[in-house]
């Protein structure tokens, strides 16, 4: 065996376990968030495809920056029912299959008469090589009304912690620059209040996103009346 078969074969054994690692850690900030919020249940599993909290969950104060260099926080949120994925654009699959899902959810939305007040939030958790440019370039080729948004790396834990989203980097030994980054793959679901009311864990299924989508906004209200940006 050679060499460069022999590294690639221990990068990919790395990565499996790191994704058994995250996959174990992510349930672990499941059960923390409940225990953080213990207002917050789920209800039933028959009645959702999803992970729903009722009550929705509100976020604590955040500040990124978003793919055009303006501040997002809180205040973006108010009035919009937003899906959110963290990710990063150097992603080989995992990411491009979850906008391309997102981008089929909004497409359905739009063809029901309901895509609205309607966003999808793309958290690059790689603000090491996410530079603003490369976020722009990268959200357009999926839909130019995607919002991609970044900071510093605190920035960045703080927000993904309140959505129980984990991530770490895997780092390549022949090349410093071209490593991977093993994340969460879930979409999360944020309310017209800013609240975090459900998540869809893989695999996804953008015909049941939308259908759990259209009764909650039916439930809690289209937002209109919140816009305020």
């Amino acid at each position: 065996m050679n060499v460069s078969k022999k590294s690639g074969q221990v990068r990919i054994g790395a990565i499996l376990i790191l994704a058994i690692f995250i996959s174990i850690i992510s349930g672990m900030w499941i059960t923390k968030f409940f225990n953080d919020n213990p207002q917050a249940r789920e209800v039933s599993v028959s009645e959702y495809s999803g992970r729903v909290f009722e009550p929705p969950i509100p976020l604590q104060s955040f500040n990124l920056t978003d793919h055009e260099g303006q501040s997002f926080s809180p205040v973006n949120l108010l009035g919009y029912w937003t899906f959110v994925f963290f990710g990063y654009t150097n992603c080989p699959d995992v990411c491009p299959m979850a906008l391309v899902d997102l981008n089929a959810v909004y497409d359905d939305l739009a063809s029901k008469f309901v895509l609205g007040n309607t966003k999808v939030l793309f958290v690059s958790v790689d603000p090491e090589r996410d530079n603003l440019t490369h976020l722009a370039e990268y959200i357009s080729f999926f839909n130019e009304d995607f919002t991609g948004v970044t900071g510093n790396a605190a920035q960045i834990a703080s927000f993904a912690k309140q959505f129980g989203a984990v991530y770490k980097k895997v780092e390549n030994r022949e090349d410093a620059d071209d490593y991977l980054v093993d994340h969460t793959a879930s979409i999360m679901l944020i309310d017209h209040l800013g609240r975090l009311i459900s998540i869809f864990p893989p695999p996804l299924d953008h015909k049941k996103i939308v259908a759990d989508f259209l009764k909650l906004r039916d439930r809690y209200g289209d937002g209109y009346g919140c816009l305020i940006n």
